[in-house]
């Protein structure tokens, strides 16, 4: 029976996994479209985002990049 609950147990854990590394490569995707949105028009802010968000997401940037 204990080994039933493990074997429960790591099949739920590997879902997790395999759904946190989906999500992380649509956040990663969402991130680049972004970038290259905030390139294309720099002084345009896309919808969903406040000019706080972009400029917070510059300075991270800035700070990547220095």
């Amino acid at each position: 029976r204990v080994k039933v609950k493990e074997a429960e147990l790591e099949g739920r854990t590997k879902m997790i996994s395999e759904q946190e590394k989906k999500t992380h490569s649509i956040q990663n995707r969402l991130f680049l479209l972004l970038l290259s949105q905030l390139k294309k028009n720099p002084n345009e802010i896309p919808d969903g985002f406040t000019q706080a968000d972009i400029d917070e997401l510059r300075y991270e940037l800035d700070r990547i990049d220095a």
